[in-house]
């Protein structure tokens, strides 16, 4: 049982850095629009 909750999380951890890497990074550069005004909603 102990391996397969290893195997689990592993495999979780394994396609969170996927998501991450290829999905969110992408979306973050010095040039694009900032959309949303921080102060604006954090008052």
């Amino acid at each position: 049982m102990k391996m397969v909750q290893i195997n689990w999380m592993r495999f979780t951890t394994i396609l969170v850095s996927r998501i991450i890497s290829n999905a969110i990074l992408p979306l973050d550069s010095e040039d694009r629009a900032n959309v949303l005004n921080y102060r604006r909603f954090h008052v």
